[in-house]
């Protein structure tokens, strides 16, 4: 997904911007179907891991 500088760079600063990005609409969408209680597994993007 975004580092936190990204959001930024972005303009991704309020819940309504964030809510209408396609990556985070689609996590938005998984997410919601989770089972309540459920801990899925989330692992960092390729992109955010090669930064370190």
């Amino acid at each position: 997904m975004y580092t936190n500088s990204d959001l930024v760079v972005l303009g991704l600063t309020t819940l309504e911007r964030l809510r209408s990005d396609p990556q985070i609409a689609a996590y938005l969408k998984w997410i919601m179907r989770q089972a309540p209680g459920s801990e899925p597994k989330l692992r960092k993007s390729k992109r955010v891991r090669s930064k370190r």
